[in-house]
């Protein structure tokens, strides 16, 4: 066995327990109703450190343009993405941990964020949305439009989530009769139109409330909505939070691999070696580059190797037992002509590229 099989094998069982023990992503969500008091502030970075939160939402921020950069400071280690430009109120603050996640932001509004996500260490994509929606229905219209054009061009797991500002059913109301019919009818129609699902939840049911002792009044206006692909493509779960300082619920995704748990394992041959392609496979695999630290890069790289050489197998060691019985079948056949004509310079030719073959495929 060559020196470079070898340390591909002790690399891919370090590959193993990277992907075995690789941490779950985690994003979230919540309506902190104002972060320019220090103390709802603490609790906002409190949340995403104490849950280990990769990439996360604080809506409803009241932070006004100028103290933007002030407030965004202090929550280090995360970088910041706002709609800021869209509504002078600061509506939406995303946070993202730069060593975990990659964001490229594809559409905002004063309703929403839409972005594409890398999960650099899975290399996991999708696209995800954060939502605070307006108050009065008209308002709400423009994000159920954006939301349906998001639909008709996204082709990856989608998850879209925040404050949509209505509920879906009347029970999802308590202590008020003022339930619209035409804004559930509006709303339950553009998810309707987005084909998209409540992602199954623990915790909060109701993730609001009025925080009056006289006529509280309780709602479900935050949700978690995927795409029908979500479910095939990854293990998720949700819960809704206590709501703390706030008067809505944070909500916490988090992701556990992939929803394949049962891909068949990738075993090493040592026959690859012997390819005249193996060698460019290995290192065009090795000159790719990845985002994050060496472990990460080093795990992506032999995720990438892993591909190729299937491909390889596919190409050049498919069906090896047909390919064995047909060698060693042509091999006797040339061997019974050498008995008959053992100076035949032809037949000797042939039956030292036979055995090579032989000895190669076996």
């Amino acid at each position: 066995m060559s020196t470079l099989s070898v340390r591909l094998k002790m690399l891919w069982f370090l590959s193993w327990i990277l992907e075995t023990f690789l941490p779950p992503m985690i994003l979230t969500i919540w309506n902190i109703r104002g972060l320019n008091d220090p103390l709802k502030q603490q609790e906002a970075h409190q949340l995403l450190l104490d849950n280990k939160v990769d990439c996360g939402a604080l809506i409803e921020t009241h932070v006004k343009h100028t103290a933007l950069m002030d407030i965004s400071s202090r929550f280090l280690p995360y970088q910041l993405v706002h709609n800021n430009d869209k509504h002078y109120n600061g509506r939406i603050w995303i946070f993202r941990n730069p060593v975990v996640v990659a964001l490229t932001v594809l559409h905002k509004s004063a309703q929403h964020i839409h972005y594409s996500l890398l999960h650099i260490a899975s290399q996991q994509q999708m696209e995800v949305t954060f939502v605070y929606a307006f108050n009065a229905r008209l308002d709400r219209r423009g994000l159920w439009s954006h939301l349906q054009s998001i639909s008709s061009q996204v082709s990856v797991p989608w998850l879209c989530f925040g404050d949509f500002n209505v509920v879906l059913n009347i029970d999802e109301r308590l202590g008020s009769s003022h339930v619209q019919v035409a804004d559930i009818d509006e709303f339950s129609q553009c998810i309707d139109n987005c084909s998209l699902v409540d992602h199954p939840a623990t915790g909060c049911h109701f993730t609001w409330n009025n925080k009056q002792g006289d006529g509280l009044r309780w709602a479900k206006l935050d949700r978690i909505l995927v795409s029908p692909q979500w479910f095939a493509s990854f293990r998720s779960t949700a819960t809704f939070l206590n709501a703390g300082v706030s008067d809505h619920s944070p909500c916490l995704v988090q992701f556990d691999g992939m929803a394949s748990p049962c891909r068949p394992k990738f075993k090493y041959l040592n026959c690859w070696a012997l390819s005249p392609q193996f060698q460019s496979t290995v290192c065009r695999s090795w000159s790719s580059h990845y985002y994050g630290g060496h472990i990460i890069s080093l795990f992506q790289k032999l995720k990438q190797l892993r591909s190729g050489l299937r491909k390889l197998h596919t190409s050049s060691f498919t069906n090896l037992s047909d390919r064995v019985a047909s060698c060693k079948l042509a091999l006797k056949h040339c061997q019974d002509n050498l008995s008959s004509s053992p100076m035949d310079s032809a037949l000797l030719r042939e039956e030292r590229t036979l055995v090579q073959e032989y000895l190669q495929i076996k």
